[in-house]
């Protein structure tokens, strides 16, 4: 980029990989992140527990899961989590930074929400989305800055929460949608939260690590 080039006297805006042990522990920690929320709310939006969940569902995830990256993931996280990220959390706490983050991410959707493409509200779309990016960078803090870990990561928010929250629970007895709109933010934003607080708000983010590119 040439801004890059002028403002901060090099050429690197984004650093696409990372030693594989930290993309593996970041990969890991934002996908078990999200499957913990993701499972959290699938079961608190039925009323038969889990037993008539159709854990099959899940072998879908890794067939989808190739398609979706050439969606949002890919043509995204170099801008969001790439090149963004790094630079608010080198002015705000890293929590500030992802919660930031995640607010612009989620209004990058206002067309669709607009359109009604997302069967939630704004607010509720936007709380999900936030809890989200705090996710997906904690997941890239720990792996080192990598954008790859970013990618994976919001590739299984796109298709595992999807394939979770639809297909696998379809068959149960379900709340009514206000129910089950409620509870999923709720159980989103209370992940985060934990996350936010076992961390300290820091979500892995390392200062030295980060300054170089």
């Amino acid at each position: 980029m040439v801004s890059q080039r002028i403002f901060a006297g090099g050429w690197c805006a984004v650093r696409l990989r990372s030693a594989w042990r930290g993309l593996l522990a970041g990969t890991a920690i934002g996908v078990g992140s999200i499957l913990a929320a993701a499972l959290t709310a699938a079961l608190f939006m039925t009323k038969s527990g889990f037993d008539r969940w159709e854990w099959a569902a899940l072998a879908q995830i890794p067939i989808i899961f190739p398609r979706n990256l050439l969606g949002g993931p890919l043509g995204e996280e170099a801008g969001w989590r790439g090149y963004a990220l790094p630079r608010l959390q080198r002015q705000f706490h890293p929590a500030v930074a992802a919660v930031v983050l995640g607010f612009l991410w989620a209004n990058w959707h206002l067309p669709l929400i607009a359109a009604h493409v997302y069967n939630v509200t704004w607010w509720q779309f936007g709380t999900i989305t936030i809890a989200a990016s705090v996710f997906i960078s904690a997941g890239f803090n720990l792996s080192g800055g990598s954008v790859l870990c970013a990618v994976l990561v919001h590739g299984f928010y796109n298709v595992g929460t999807g394939i979770i929250l639809n297909d696998m629970i379809g068959k149960a007895t379900l709340y009514s949608d206000p129910v089950q709109h409620n509870v999923l933010w709720i159980a989103y934003c209370s992940l985060a939260a934990l996350l936010c607080l076992v961390t300290k708000g820091r979500l892995f983010y390392n200062k030295q690590r980060d300054a170089a590119c």
